[in-house]
């Protein structure tokens, strides 16, 4: 208590306030452009029995232990890049778009953006945005763009 009555003294703030986040608020969700809706493409990852298969381990293990990078700039062999998140064996995430053999995603648990290879993705799906239940893409057209 006199820890709390120093502070307020001191820096004319309550500890309710101090512990407010201070700048500007948290984005809890995409960008409206990166937000899409309808029918869009999506990545799923490897499940943890196949990636445990690869390892000889277990499916528990994999789980537990492995996790896909998302990075920040495309990777390359010439430099390292910044890691913004992770995803988990079996994950899926949409596709915002696809570079050669990496594509740049945003993850449906943290809603994350990052890119990632190929290699780490087992197929992808078009899904509906709003339910998850398979969809049919429209075909591209005036006003028709199947991901935004």
């Amino acid at each position: 208590m006199v820890l709390l009555a120093f502070h307020v003294a001191v820096t004319g703030v309550s500890m309710a306030t101090a512990a407010a986040p201070q700048g500007p608020a948290t984005q809890t969700t995409a960008p409206p452009e990166l937000a899409p809706h309808g029918c869009a493409e999506h990545i799923e990852l490897y499940s943890a029995v196949h990636i445990a298969d690869q390892l000889d381990s277990t499916a528990d293990w994999a789980m537990s232990h492995y996790r896909t990078t998302l990075w920040q700039d495309k990777p390359s062999p010439d430099r390292d890049g910044r890691q913004v998140g992770e995803l988990l064996p079996g994950a899926r995430a949409v596709v915002v778009r696809q570079d050669g053999t990496h594509y740049f995603v945003r993850s449906l648990e943290e809603r994350t953006l990052g890119w990632l290879h190929e290699r780490h993705v087992w197929r992808t799906v078009w899904l509906d945005t709003a339910t998850g239940g398979p969809c049919q893409p429209k075909p591209p057209g005036p006003g028709n763009n199947p991901i935004w």
